[in-house]
């Protein structure tokens, strides 16, 4: 179940807002957490191409090779983006 400031973390990710994402992980946000499509923060952040975000994320512990319901991980989402950097920056941190 996703936790009200999962909410707010998720939604700051989509929408780029990075100062709201720095916010609430540091005030005990989980990285991790997923919303009700199994979309994490990294996931969402990856697939609105917000690579600052995802760096971010990953630097606080997201899970790198998490998939949502459709079968996408961060990496996938990267690559439908041609973020070249940010795909070479995840396969460097391990995502596959």
């Amino acid at each position: 179940e996703t936790s009200e400031c999962g909410k707010y973390l998720c939604d700051a990710c989509e929408k780029g807002k990075e100062y709201i994402v720095k916010f609430l992980i540091g005030h005990g946000a989980s990285v991790n957490q997923k919303d009700n499509n199994f979309d994490t923060p990294l996931l969402l952040s990856c697939y609105h191409n917000h690579a600052g975000i995802a760096k971010y994320l990953v630097e606080h512990g997201a899970i790198k090779n998490e998939m949502n319901k459709n079968g996408y991980t961060p990496l996938i989402n990267s690559c439908m983006n041609e973020n070249e950097d940010l795909v070479k920056y995840l396969v460097e941190k391990g995502a596959d």
